[in-house]
């Protein structure tokens, strides 16, 4: 190994005699470190050099291998500005005592420092075609500010205690890399900003920076691949891309460790090929910001873990056909794209887990005819809300865990198919649809869970002739609040939905059909006449709640099954109630609606409310009959209103009774017996002997009658056969009922 501080005269005279006279300047500067500045105002600076300006690359290594000492109080070192250097400066391996600076210098051939160990450098404002530095080592920085470098510059496996400045630099590698410091480690910081521009790729995988990197306002152009790669590195404080970053190419940040942002606002990323942000498993411990960021090709940051909050305000995300963002298994604070987010393609956050809240305010997402946000299986701890938000395609979060609540306010989904998707979802707080909200399209929230309210209050569904939406299987802790200008074309389905509090919906305005079928909640509350069909079959409510004026009409009604504990409202005569079964039961006889009406109306204390809703059940069923039994259905409804109208059979006692002792006190009877007498015949008591047909008062067996009398008797006596089975066959079936 050289060391520097040879003496003039030792070895070496006879070589530095053919020195020219810039050359042996130098040699006097280095002891002082005195700035040698050869550049000429007068003359191209670049093309024109001549011997004054020109310096050859073996007096240099000399100079810093083994010049002169410095003049004691002085530091030494080289400095040297506008200078050509002919033939190639390898330095490598050596080591530098002293500092050395180049400034506004040209290198003819490339710079090799390999394995080199040196105070600081400084090769600023200076062309090269390429820096060879791997395994080189600093106790200061690495000045490279203004650097121009036709090929790579190699920083491989170098450490450096300082910062690495690259600060106006232009690399040029097209087919190639022009930056590569993969498991190089950096005291300091790494900057690449004010006009940095690197043509080819910047690399630095499993390279260390101890303080910033800084690419703000750089720009990084490689066609044939990636533009900048990271993957595994380690940046302790903040990553700069922003403020009018360009880069054509990836940008690869996978598995990478940032110890504080990561600041992209303002950049552009361009990638055909793949994603062209590729943030994969990274680590940030602080904010990943992107606002009003560019990415043409999307962005990428699967599985990683964010400790504060994402922001993509502004962005425009891009990758039709493909991920515009995927988030699959992101760890994060929260997730914010507000102001104008514009994403075409897939927004995935597949099992992402955000311990704040996911929100999307003034965002545009489009992949129409397929899933423009994907949420399934996540879980969010703050609730979701969508903001005046555009959503083309469908938003799909089936099997999500959302601790809060989920706010659709004054957005539009749109979607030939499915607009939003909540399949199993578990929603601890409530689920809101308000404010100008609008699907065009199908609302599917079967088998979710919410733990608050489902409210649609202020919206508009469309889907004609189809679901608009369904719910089967849907558990709602609080009520269902359908109303307030709600308009919906389509089917609202929510049968076997389980509701812990009221289902209140405003019919009027829904185009379709609203399908209650084997729900459950706590109450009903039916508002305006629909013009499409209510079916409330199977349903079990405590309380049903339904205005006479807003009951639909025959055959758009079914409540066949219909399970009820109270009606409202209270004071309705008994024939309304019954109007409103039969507008249920169109479609034909079902007993079941009459017997819950009764049972009702029985236990509000209306007995002979409730015994006219029996007789009506017995009369409807008659009318479906077959004619064959109508007849004794006539009779026992006549006689004794199927036992539910006993006083009749009285009466109609009371009539035959009178008829009989009428008629038998104009006749004269016959003794029973030959030579027996007629003088204890009382007609009154005959008539009545003749309608108890099983008890017997004397009177039948004392006397007879002949010709019409007998005939007259024997109607009687058959009349009150038949209407006693009639008063036993009805008070038998009242009494199976109770």
């Amino acid at each position: 190994m050289i060391q520097a501080g040879t003496d003039w005269g030792e070895g070496l005279a006879t070589t530095r005699q053919r020195w020219t006279q810039l050359e042996r300047r130098l040699w006097t500067a280095v002891r002082r470190r005195d700035t040698v500045d050869v550049r000429d105002a007068k003359i191209d600076p670049v093309h024109i050099w001549g011997p004054h300006r020109t310096v050859r690359a073996e007096v240099i290594r000399e100079l810093l291998l083994a010049g002169p000492a410095p003049i004691p109080g002085h530091l030494g070192g080289l400095r040297l500005i506008g200078a050509r250097i002919t033939g190639v400066l390898d330095l490598s391996p050596s080591t530098i005592a002293q500092p050395f600076e180049f400034l506004e210098c040209w290198f003819d051939e490339p710079v090799d420092l390999a394995l080199t160990r040196t105070q600081s450098i400084f090769i600023q404002d200076c062309r090269l075609p390429g820096l060879r530095a791997h395994g080189m080592h600093t106790e200061g920085g690495v000045y490279l500010d203004g650097l121009q470098c036709t090929a790579m510059l190699d920083l491989t496996g170098a450490h450096i205690t300082g910062l690495l400045s690259l600060d106006r630099a232009r690399l040029s590698d097209p087919d190639g890399v022009a930056l590569i410091a993969d498991g190089a480690n950096v005291g300091n910081s790494v900057s690449c900003r004010q006009g940095f521009s690197a043509v080819g790729r910047v690399q630095l995988i499993a390279a260390r920076v101890g303080g910033t990197f800084d690419l703000d306002t750089a720009t990084v152009t490689n066609h044939s691949g990636d533009a900048v790669v990271a993957d595994a590195a380690t940046i302790e404080a903040n990553l700069f891309a922003g403020d009018g970053f360009r880069a054509v190419g990836a940008v690869a940040l996978r598995g990478a460790s940032i110890g504080c942002d990561v600041i992209l606002a303002n950049g552009v990323f361009e990638s055909a090929d793949s994603f062209a942000l590729q943030c994969n498993a990274i680590h940030v411990h602080g904010q990943f910001v992107a606002v009003d960021s560019i990415v043409s090709g999307g962005l990428s940051i699967v599985n990683a873990r964010v400790d504060d909050q994402i922001a993509l305000s502004g962005a425009v995300l891009s990758n039709p056909g493909g991920d515009a963002f995927n988030g699959d298994g992101l760890q994060a604070v929260g997730l914010f794209c507000h102001a104008g987010l514009r994403a075409e393609g897939e927004f995935r956050l597949y099992g992402a887990r955000l311990s704040s809240r996911l929100s999307f305010d003034d965002a545009v997402l489009r992949n129409p005819g397929g899933l423009a946000l994907i949420l399934d299986t996540m879980a969010a701890d703050g609730g979701i809300v969508f903001n005046r938000c555009h959503v083309e395609g469908e938003t799909r979060m089936a099997g999500a865990q959302v601790h809060g609540d989920i706010e659709l306010g004054d957005t539009t989904l749109v979607n030939n198919g499915n607009t939003f998707t909540a399949v199993g979802a578990d929603i601890t707080g409530n689920l809101s649809f308000h404010s100008g909200f609008a699907s065009t399209g199908h609302i599917d929230l079967s088998g979710a869970r919410v733990g608050g309210q489902l409210s649609l209050v202020g919206v508009t569904l469309h889907n004609p002739e189809q679901d608009v939406l369904a719910g089967s299987l849907l558990t709602v802790g609080g009520d269902i609040f359908a109303a307030e200008d709600l308009t919906v074309r389509g089917t609202i389905d929510l049968a076997r939905a389980r509701v812990g509090g009221t289902i209140g919906l405003t019919t009027e305005n829904i185009v379709g059909t609203v399908n209650l079928g084997e729900t459950r909640a706590d109450g009903l509350q039916l508002v305006g006449r629909a013009d499409g069909r209510i079916s409330l079959i199977g349903m079990t409510v405590r309380l049903l709640h339904h205005e006479p004026e807003h009951w639909p009409d025959a055959g758009n009604f079914g409540i066949q099954n219909l399970t009820y504990t109270a009606l409202l409202p209270l004071g309705v005569p008994v024939r309304w109630w019954l109007e409103w079964v039969r507008r249920g039961l169109a479609d034909g006889y079902h007993p079941q609606p009459y017997a819950q009406l009764a049972t009702t109306l029985r236990n509000d204390g209306n007995d002979r409310d409730a015994r006219i809703v029996l007789l009506a059940r017995q009369r409807h069923r008659r009318r479906g009959s077959p004619l064959r039994s109508k007849p004794w259905g006539w009779l026992q409804d006549i006689a004794v209103g199927y036992g539910y109208v006993s006083w009749r059979a009285a009466c109609w006692l009371a009539v035959l009774w009178l008829t009989g002792w009428l008629y038998f006190r104009t006749q004269h009877p016959l003794p029973a017996q030959p030579g027996g007498s007629t003088t204890d015949y009382q007609p009154a008591l005959y008539a009545l002997d003749l309608l108890l047909p099983v008890l017997s008062i004397g009177q039948r067996n004392a006397v007879h009658f002949a010709g019409p009398a007998q005939l007259v008797a024997v109607l009687i006596t058959v009349c009150s056969w038949i209407l006693g089975i009639a008063v036993l066959a009805g008070l038998t079936r009242a009494l199976t009922r109770n």
